[in-house]
């Protein structure tokens, strides 16, 4: 029990906001103020990446990415409140040439008023969605970074609102296969704001379905639902290398065809960030819990007697983790990033660890015209 009210007092002391993830507003879409109606504007967006996981645990396996992404797009602004743009995600696994893939991008975006925005095709998921690592890995935002459905976004004064509708497998009558999509929404109110504090209370669901009426898959129907809410107090400092501190303290809830009982979680975390560096510690306890696109070493594992199958969902997990960031603008909406996380299990002894090397740019170039 010492160790909880270490944690416990770690976090209340450390109550002076910036996200839970390392540099997750940093890794977000770039702000596209420089758009004027009637011009077409070549957006290049690049990311390469070496993420490096040694992982030691008996439930997760390490492995090794090295890759690139490219985005060239072309964007027109119709008029104040629409846009529309088409390009490519070109994306190659370094080592690997045949693991190369091209997929087109297209995308109507109608901004009815300055705090709304509905976009249908294409968009950028990932850090953009604003979820913590237990529901969303980050690493989707290096690999699976473009969606494709629908994307409602409201921002006002006191409620940041995200809403999408990804569509991954799409299905005609006879097709073999199943139909699939993953829904989410991630939602801050900010409860109080003075003196640089702030009081926020972070709510986001995602869930994911597979199934399909009109095809002849032999696959069992899924739905797999996770849901998160929680309290986070911030404080900023302006004019300053430090920027930010925070504490947040987070329950996670998972239910569907994967869990053996409804699983909950809970995370008690405490960071900061400053002009180059950002740095948080997690105390994180689940029973029961399994979050199906989350970082896997967040989901409950437990031993079984079949040895074909040593392992299986359920049980409890609980960690201590650690994750360090340093940060180099290289350009007005570029950066390079250096990344080390460790995690480590009660009960265990070795530590389980990543480190990553990437780069990120986010240009817009002059219009054509």
């Amino acid at each position: 029990m010492k160790r909880y009210f270490i944690f416990i007092a770690l976090f209340f002391s450390s109550l002076q906001g910036v996200n839970s993830q390392i540099f997750q507003e940093d890794y977000k879409n770039r702000a596209d103020t420089l758009l004027q109606e009637g011009n077409i504007y070549t957006d290049v967006q690049a990311s390469t990446w070496f993420y490096n996981k040694e992982y030691f645990n008996p439930f997760q396996k390490g492995y090794t990415l090295i890759g690139a992404n490219f985005q060239p797009c072309l964007v027109y602004q119709s008029n104040p409140r629409l846009r529309f743009s088409a390009g490519a995600d070109i994306q190659r696994y370094y080592g690997n040439n045949i693991n190369t893939s091209v997929s087109p991008i297209f995308s109507i975006e109608y901004r009815p008023s300055d705090n709304f925005t509905l976009l249908m095709g294409s968009y950028n998921g990932g850090e953009n969605h604003s979820l913590h690592d237990v529901l969303f890995s980050f690493e989707k935002h290096l690999t699976q970074m473009i969606e494709n459905g629908i994307l409602i976004r409201y921002s006002g004064t006191r409620i940041h609102s995200e809403t999408w509708l990804n569509w991954e497998s799409f299905i005609l009558p006879g097709d073999t296969i199943q139909e699939q999509f993953t829904a989410g929404s991630s939602n801050r109110i900010t409860l109080a704001e003075r003196n640089n504090w702030k009081v926020t209370l972070p709510v986001s669901a995602l869930a994911h379905h597979a199934g399909g009426q009109v095809n002849i898959s032999d696959k069992k129907v899924e739905t797999l639902i996770n849901i998160s809410e929680g309290l986070k107090i911030s404080r900023s400092f302006h004019g300053k290398s430090l920027h930010q501190i925070f504490g947040e303290l987070t329950f996670f809830h998972s239910t569907g065809d994967f869990n053996p009982a409804q699983g909950r979680a809970i995370s008690m975390k405490t960071g900061f960030q400053s002009t180059h560096f950002e740095i948080n510690a997690e105390y994180f306890r689940a029973k029961d819990f399994i979050s199906f696109a989350g970082n896997p070493l967040y989901r409950s594992h437990e031993s079984t007697n079949n040895p074909l199958i040593p392992f299986q969902y359920g049980g409890k997990n609980e960690m201590l983790n650690f994750k360090a960031g340093f940060r180099q603008k290289i350009g007005r909406n570029s950066s390079l990033f250096l990344r080390f996380e460790s995690y480590y299990f009660t009960g265990t002894t070795k530590l389980d660890y990543s480190y990553s090397l990437h780069f990120q740019v986010k240009d817009l170039l002059k219009p054509w015209f």
